[in-house]
């Protein structure tokens, strides 16, 4: 049976051999193969880096201005603000339910007769009730402020100052809530 190189291998030859065989009748030796290898590999590294180039280069075009478009201005506004209240909002249902479940938790724990070390040890010890009774209190300022806003119509800095008096008043009314809760 003739081999793919040029020679023709004895029956039941190891591997070695026919390795050494070849690498003598091509001339090629460890050294050479490695650095045949590296060559291909840097060959390869310059068309992918000249390709990217000439890609680039093609797909030139004048700089587009987001703000020249107003419709997909508005549009890209639209998005990040629904995205941001919805994570807001689910952060804020989250938390409701996790002083829920760990108050129901808290109660079966003590008519189970578990000592009351170890359920403080056991459930959080930060008051979650607070932070979830503050984020309350500023997304109601905000729905009542872009409610006054939305029955003020231009929309401009008076928008803005509605925005700001409804948070600052709902932060107002979380410490006035918080400082009588201590007292």
């Amino acid at each position: 049976m003739q081999g793919t190189v040029g020679f023709a291998p004895e029956k039941n030859e190891p591997i070695e051999i026919l390795l050494k065989k070849t690498a003598t009748e091509h001339s090629l030796t460890g050294l050479n193969i490695i650095s045949a290898t590296k060559q291909n590999e840097m060959k390869r590294t310059i068309t992918i880096i000249a390709l990217l180039f000439f890609y680039i280069a093609a797909n030139a075009q004048t700089i587009y201005v987001l703000s020249r478009d107003r419709g997909i201005t508005t549009e890209l506004m639209r998005s990040t603000v629904a995205t941001i209240v919805l994570c807001i909002i689910c952060g804020f249902l989250l938390a409701l339910t996790r002083i829920i479940l760990n108050d129901q938790l808290k109660r079966k724990m003590l008519e189970k007769g578990v000592p009351v070390e170890v359920i403080a040890n056991m459930l959080p010890q930060k008051n979650e009730l607070v932070i979830a009774i503050k984020w309350f209190s500023v997304l109601m300022s905000i729905s009542v402020g872009l409610l006054i806003i939305c029955f003020t119509p231009p929309l401009g800095i008076h928008s803005i100052l509605i925005m700001t008096v409804c948070v600052a008043l709902g932060f107002l009314g979380f410490y006035a809530w918080a400082k009588r809760l201590k007292g």
